[in-house]
């Protein structure tokens, strides 16, 4: 029986290292956007939420949550005793919800820094 004590020549370990380069370079912007994708839906859909509440709240009160020509924002807190999203270090948006002449606009603004969303996403105004 013969044993062959062959290595690993230095071009198959550069022509490894080049496979994984290039498998790298085309999955890691996928992986991003990917992610940037994931977070804007997480606005849409709490927007969403927003909205159902918005329209619970008019079916109880006769008018939208805040009060007329106001504004309320998860950054301050002022819209957590209405609308609850995930805890704040949870969250990848700030959002905000504006009364005017018997409508509402909510916005979902994202959080910078780690969250890194730089989008806005934005429910049309309603008006009853």
């Amino acid at each position: 029986c013969v044993y062959s004590n062959r290595g690993v020549t230095l071009i198959e370990l550069l022509v490894t290292v080049a496979v994984l380069g290039i498998i790298a370079g085309i999955a890691l912007p996928a992986y991003t956007g990917y992610i940037a994708t994931t977070r804007n839906t997480e606005g849409f859909n709490d927007l969403a939420s927003i909205q159902l509440a918005q329209e619970e709240f008019f079916l109880e009160n006769n008018r939208y949550f805040p009060d007329p020509d106001g504004t309320v924002s998860s950054s301050d807190g002022s819209l957590d005793t209405y609308w609850t999203a995930a805890d704040e270090n949870d969250r990848n948006f700030d959002y905000a919800v504006t009364t005017s002449a018997g409508g509402y606009s909510a916005t979902a603004t994202g959080r910078g820094g780690t969250y890194d969303v730089a989008d806005t996403v934005t429910l049309p105004p309603v008006s009853n």
